[in-house]
């Protein structure tokens, strides 16, 4: 499912569903519409946050494992890691 973001659709859509605000039946479905796109939401975000945290384990191994430091850099960047984040994990590793 994908959230409409065309203001026209977004428009004529509000209309419609002020048009038809006694229907129930509309007003039910106009609710777990967005209760999934909530969910769906809910999930992308577990999904991204289980990748970073799978390069981080990674990024950790990489410190203990002595690498190159432009290999950590690179793994830092597609992970979308901070600076400050990657001292943390450095600090890490060393503990562990």
């Amino acid at each position: 499912m994908q959230a409409v973001k065309n203001p026209i659709a977004l428009d004529l859509a509000d209309g419609v569903r002020k048009t038809v605000a006694q229907n129930d039946v509309v007003n039910d479905t106009l609710n777990r519409q967005g209760e999934l796109l909530q969910l769906q939401n809910y999930f992308r975000k577990r999904e991204q946050k289980s990748k970073a945290t799978g390069m981080e384990e990674m990024i950790i191994a990489a410190f203990q494992n002595n690498f190159q430091p432009e290999a950590i850099e690179t793994m830092k960047k597609t992970a979308g890691i901070t600076d400050m984040r990657l001292a943390e994990l450095r600090e890490q590793a060393k503990v562990d």
